[in-house]
Order: structure tokens, then sequence, then C-alpha cells
């Protein structure tokens, strides 16, 4: 009981260097707990969509660039959906 009579006077005694110091911690403690959730939703939790694990990413490449163009502007999904061109990918399995 003297050491928490003996801590609570040092705290009051002063209050700036107290202060910084909770406001540390619970800086310290939010960021903490923020980095958990987002490491919780995107990493451990599965995506909440049917057959997750067969999700791929459809990119196009130019002849003059290396970088993979992954928007697309929705006639060119369209037209890519309605030609069946998907329906027989082999490759898909071989990247996951």
């Amino acid at each position: 009981m003297d050491e928490l009579r003996l801590a609570l006077r040092r705290l009051f005694k002063r209050p700036g260097t107290s202060l910084a110091s909770v406001l540390t911690l619970a800086c310290g403690i939010a960021g903490a707990a923020s980095a958990w959730s987002l490491l919780s939703a995107v990493l451990l939790h599965p995506l909440p969509v049917q057959d997750s694990d067969r999700i791929m990413v459809v990119g196009a490449r130019r002849a003059d660039s290396q970088e993979t163009q992954t928007t697309f502007v929705y006639p060119t999904i369209d037209a890519a959906r309605t030609s069946g061109a998907f329906e027989d990918v082999a490759a898909g399995g071989a990247w996951s």
C-alpha cells in the first residue's frame, strides 16, 4: 500500500510528465490494436465470397511496357465475360 501511495504522489508531483507518459502508452496501445485489427481482417479471415480460392486478377501487358494494367473499362470486361475466354482456363490453377 505504501508503494501505491508513493507512486500516486510522484504522479501528481509532475503532472506534465505523467500526462505525456499516459498519452504515449495510449497511442502505442491504439496503434498496436489497429495494426492487429487490420492484420486480422486482411490475412486471418477468409474472403466473404463463395470459392474465394479461385479468385484471379486479370491483367494486360502493353508491348512497349513491362507494367501490367489491371484496370479495364466496362466494355472490355463485358466482352471478356461474354466471349467465353475464361471457361477453360487451365493456367490459373498453376499460379495459385
